[in-house]
This record gives C-alpha cells, sequence and structure tokens, in this order.
C-alpha cells in the first residue's frame, strides 16, 4: 500500500526522521520476522546462509560463493592478520569530502557469511554505484550521503550534517541516504528540491512521525522484504542498485506495482560479486 504524510524536510531533519519508527514496528522487530528459505518457479535456488559464527575464519569457506567473493577471501585469509586492513581514502567526489576506509578480516568473514555488515562495507558498495552512474552519465540524477555522519553526535549534530550533505545536490538531485538505527539498516531517498523523502525499511516498517510541518513522506512498501535478521545491509544495496540501474528513474512507480515480489539468495549474490570484485582493486594498497 502507497503511504503518504505531507511534512517538511526541515522537520524530517530536527524529528531525527531517519532513525524513529512506530511502535508497532519495534514490536515486529522483536518477532524476529526470521522466515525458510522459498523456492521460485522450477529453478533450484541457494539458501539463506544463517550462522551464528563468531570467529574470523577466512579459511573454511562456505560453498558456492560467488567467484570474486572466494577469490578476495582466500586472499584475506592470507594476508588480512593481526589487525591488517584493506584501506584507502575515497575521494570527495563521493560524499563532498575525502572518506578514509579501513575494511578488516572480520568485513570479509561477516560478507562471505551474509552476517551483519558494517558502515565502511556499504560505503565501498555506495563508492561502486557512484562508478556506475558515471559510466550511465547519470550523476546529476543521484548523489550519496555517507552514513557514517548520520551517527555521530546528537540530533542536532546529525541534522546539520545531513542538510551540509543536501546543499551539494543539483536541482532534481535524489540522494540515496543508509543509516543504522543501531543494528537495523535502512534506506532513505531524499529530493532537497521537491522536500519529499521516500523510506525504505527491509523489515517493511512505517516511519511515524508526529508534526502538523510536514511536506512529503512515502513509506515504499512495495520493496522487497527482507529475509533472516541479518539481511538488511544487503537489501540496502539491493535497493540502492536497483535505483541506480533506472535511467528513467521510475522506480518509486515499479515498487508500487510489483505487490510480493522477493529477493532471493541469487539477487544477493550479484551484489556480493560486484562489492568483492570492486574491492580486490584496493588489495595491493
Amino acid at each position: 500500500m502507497h503511504y503518504l504524510r505531507k511534512a517538511r524536510l526541515n522537520a524530517v531533519l530536527q524529528k531525527d526522521l531517519l532513525g524513529r519508527l512506530s511502535a508497532r514496528g519495534a514490536v515486529e522487530q522483536a518477532k524476529g520476522l526470521i522466515q525458510a528459505p522459498r523456492k521460485y518457479g522450477r529453478k533450484k535456488t541457494k539458501q539463506w546462509v544463517d550462522t551464528d559464527k563468531d570467529d574470523d575464519d577466512l579459511e573454511h569457506l562456505p560453498a558456492d560463493l560467488p567467484p570474486a567473493l572466494l577469490s578476495l577471501s582466500k586472499w584475506g585469509n592470507e594476508f588480512l592478520k593481526d589487525r591488517a586492513t584493506i584501506h584507502t581514502k575515497l575521494s570527495k567526489d563521493l560524499f563532498g569530502t575525502e572518506r578514509k576506509i579501513a575494511l578488516f578480516r572480520s568485513d570479509l568473514f561477516a560478507f562471505t557469511n551474509v552476517q551483519e555488515v558494517a558502515g565502511d562495507t556499504i560505503v565501498m558498495y555506495m563508492s561502486f554505484l557512484r562508478e556506475k552512474l558515471k559510466e550511465s552519465n547519470m550523476l546529476n540524477m543521484i548523489g550519496f550521503v555517507d552514513p557514517s555522519s548520520l551517527g555521530v553526535g546528537n540530533s542536532t549534530d546529525r541534522s546539520r550534517s545531513f542538510s551540509a550533505a543536501l546543499k551539494r545536490g543539483k536541482p532534481g538531485q535524489f540522494f540515496l541516504v543508509p543509516y543504522n538505527t543501531g543494528k537495523h539498516w535502512i534506506l532513505s531517498v531524499v529530493s532537497p528540491s521537491e522536500e519529499l523523502v521516500y523510506f525504505m525499511d527491509p523489515m517493511k516498517r512505517r516511519m511515524d512521525v508526529t508534526t502538523d510541518e510536514w511536506r512529503t513522506i512515502v513509506n515504499q512498501y512495495g520493496i522487497p522484504e527482507q529475509i533472516g535478521d541479518k539481511s538488511c545491509g544487503y537489501f540496502i544495496m539491493l535497493y540502492m542498485r536497483e535505483i541506480v540501474q533506472d535511467k528513467e528513474q521510475n522506480w518509486t512507480k515499479k515498487w508500487l506495482t510489483r505487490g510480493d515480489e522477493k529477493y532471493t539468495m541469487q539477487d544477493v549474490d550479484v551484489v556480493r560479486q560486484e562489492w568483492a570484485e570492486y574491492v580486490l582493486k584496493f588489495t595491493s594498497n
């Protein structure tokens, strides 16, 4: 269902929009929402990996890893020891300021085993997506906000940081804004010029903010819902991927008409392959 409320973007920032969820949503989160793998059509589908391993074992790898992720994991098993990292500095083209990145052995382990992902992991995929936008001559259509800038300081500090990031936008440009509420990734897509925010929670909880000073907030319910309790970061990357690939930018209408579309493990593997291929470029740093 397409859920719409009127609001002003400034009120969104002051109310810390990206982190507030309904009480009903909190109850749903407590239930765990862990679903069994499903079969789609006649194709044999890969099973969701959901393990409680607490080590950083890159020697005993899961079966059927995407090729690039397998190569990256084997490299990491050999070279990412004693707190060694894959590190780089992303140019200011991505967020408006340079961004240091450090990926640890634990980050590769998490990605290999479909565990919770850290902010730098998602930032690396955002950098990859920006390159795709450049190839498609779409840089004027979509920009990115650093998720780490929204997790530091109080709500006023975060609002100021968010506002500063949006000021560099061009007329009509959307910003992709991943945000971690503590243990869960969500995505907001913001249009500063239209004072419009699309809120995308992989658990399909709605944004519930009580104020009379709004412009437009859309709870995007047509998105595929996450499977398991640790896949939200991968689903956020898939949402961003679909938006970046849509040259006509009709993704809002597409998601409204899809209904019960699901992401499968094969979809997640596409993101894991692309991410690993991109990260492999930085292993010589």
